[in-house]
């Protein structure tokens, strides 16, 4: 590909120029000249010493021809429109190709240096090195059979030992590859994390699946459904040689403060009336269990059991009053919320361990109602921010 002159436009704003030319720059092709207020380009090649000593990746063996070829393009481009210019009209690309011969300098890319691999200046590993937040395709097994095609964030992380500068960030991405058509579950989160070690060489891996997981959701009273995303994640880690694997989800539901709630029936006691104050609030837990033992379906639906009052996608009016019903005989502060789910959890024998989050976005005051706890096995979940 020789670059000579720029496109129509280019070579219009050059000849109305009238600032100062920096240069000569020089590309893999050509030499050129610079505009250092609007950015003008111009191409020279003056000669065929120049352009070979300007030249470092390709060659022409005939300098005349190239010459010639030029100039005769020089007047198609003044009939034809040329909208890039930089690889030529069809009629310069045919006789360029058919009269000119280039060749590419042969890279023994073995031979590349790899940065990575050289010695740190501060002798000192790092725990945690890698890439976040990539968006892959993933396959997603259902509690109902069949599977779930969705996009998933995916973060991947290696230990780093003091005696190498840095890990290869692509061989993280590159190791997920021949995984993207494989329905995403324990053994396969495992496999991954013994393919990282491997690849990158490195003691201990990490990784975390971020998605959105449909769930048709039916109104209390009428015949409507509706699917609702529910935020999940998978994670999986292997330290020490010790595999673990950790499932987490987030529930909405609403929760009707049981305070406010007597003081309206006291008001009603006194013919007056009023409306307990309710708020939008989530619940994010994350469990820990050996294999496919739980279904992040059967978790979402143990945490909807337990808070009782949850939203819908459609509601009709008998719908509503149900909700209201329901929300008369349910009423629960934070603390209740998150106790009545730790009980839960604690019953299910699937369950080896457990972190929970509990948050009410108060509608009357303006900070939100938190609560936090974790079943305490040794080795388990502790006060560290996880979620």
């Amino acid at each position: 590909m020789i670059v000579y002159g720029g496109t129509n436009s280019q070579i219009e704003k050059q000849n109305q120029c009238i600032h100062d030319w920096s240069g000569p720059y020089m590309d893999n092709i050509s030499r050129y000249y610079r505009c250092n207020k609007c950015f003008c380009l111009d191409y020279d090649i003056k000669n065929y010493e120049e352009y070979k000593n300007f030249c470092l990746d390709y060659d022409v063996k005939n300098y005349e021809e190239y010459e010639n070829l030029r100039l005769k393009n020089e007047k198609i481009k003044d009939d034809k429109d040329v909208k890039d210019f930089e690889y030529g009209s069809k009629e310069w690309k045919k006789e360029f190709s058919n009269n000119l011969t280039f060749y590419q300098k042969e890279i023994n890319f073995s031979e590349l240096p790899d940065v990575q691999q050289t010695k740190p200046m501060i002798k000192r590993g790092i725990k945690k090195v890698g890439v976040k937040d990539i968006i892959i395709p993933l396959m997603l097994e259902s509690i109902n059979g069949g599977h779930y095609e969705i996009n998933a964030k995916a973060s991947m992380y290696g230990s780093l030992d003091d005696k190498t500068k840095g890990v290869s960030m692509s061989r993280f991405i590159q190791t997920l590859q021949k995984y993207l058509k494989r329905p995403i579950k324990y053994f396969m989160v495992c496999d991954i994390l013994k393919d990282l070690r491997k690849t990158l060489e490195v003691k201990d891996s990490y990784i975390k699946f971020e998605f959105k997981l449909p769930i048709n959701k039916k109104s209390p009273i009428s015949d409507n459904s509706f699917p609702v995303y529910y935020d999940c994640r998978f994670e999986g880690k292997i330290v020490n040689n010790k595999f673990r694997f950790y499932q987490g989800v987030k529930v909405q539901y609403a929760s009707y403060c049981p305070c406010s709630a007597e003081l309206c029936n006291h008001l009603n006691e006194h013919d007056l009336g009023g409306y307990p104050h309710n708020q939008r609030s989530f619940c994010n837990a994350i469990i820990e269990c050996d294999g496919n033992s739980i279904w992040l379906e059967e978790i979402i639906e143990l945490i909807e059991k337990t808070v009782i009052n949850v939203p819908y996608p459609i509601l009709k009016r008998e719908d509503e009053q149900e909700i209201a019903r329901i929300a008369y005989e349910n009423t629960m502060f934070v603390e209740d919320s998150i106790r009545n789910i730790a009980n839960e959890f604690d019953k299910n024998e699937e369950i080896k361990d457990w972190y929970i989050m509990v948050d009410h976005e108060e509608s009357i005051h303006h900070s939100n109602a938190v609560a936090i706890d974790y079943k305490g096995v040794d080795g388990g979940f502790d006060d560290r921010l996880y979620l």
